[in-house]
């Protein structure tokens, strides 16, 4: 039984040690919330969850409307809103869950909307927006802007903010039919 003691003290400090870890991991990394209600489409969605697990400095889920009402918010630093159908998102979100997410970016959280979810943040006239970042989509009559691969730079604060990218001159994205904002 002596000798048994000690090795379950070890077991025991080893088994802490690994916990107390983990939690510094989790810690470090940032946690981001793909929005997958009506209107999202799954590609766009699936497809939003796999890039943003190739950092490993995030930890990604996917998020419901039921999930946003029963403050999820509270527990992710970033919501991810990604494409499919701007109008029928807005109307999953309700104005409660639209309230929720305005007030989380209000107070510090990150929120990125990709095509129907840059859409929905937009303060477009005569769309259904939650007016978030005050950008307003041109030529919505004319949505179909084509695809393909779009060149561009980067700002000063765009550098700030992709420190990694701030050497490239050059930088390339692809473009599906997304919003034209200004």
């Amino acid at each position: 039984m002596r000798l048994l003691l000690p090795f379950i003290f070890l077991l025991f400090f080893v088994q802490c040690k690994q916990q107390e870890n983990t939690t510094q991991e989790q810690n470090n990394t940032i946690r981001v919330a793909v929005f997958d209600g009506h209107g999202g489409a799954q590609t766009c969605i699936w497809e939003t969850v796999a890039a943003l697990k190739l950092d490993p400095e995030m930890s990604v889920r996917t998020i419901t409307t039921a999930d946003n009402a029963n403050n999820v918010l509270d527990s992710i630093d970033a919501i991810v809103i990604p494409g499919g159908g701007g109008s029928r998102q807005f109307l999953n979100l309700s104005a409660l869950n639209q309230q929720r997410i305005k007030d989380f970016v209000a107070a510090g959280g990150g929120a990125v909307g990709i095509c129907a979810g840059a859409y929905l943040f937009s303060n477009t006239p005569d769309y259904a927006c939650m007016q978030l970042n005050g950008a307003h989509a041109i030529d919505i009559e004319h949505d179909n802007h084509g695809h393909g691969i779009s060149k561009f730079t980067l700002t000063n604060e765009g550098k700030k903010i992709f420190p990694e990218l701030a050497n490239r001159d050059t930088l390339y994205v692809m473009y599906y039919e997304g919003p034209v904002l200004v």
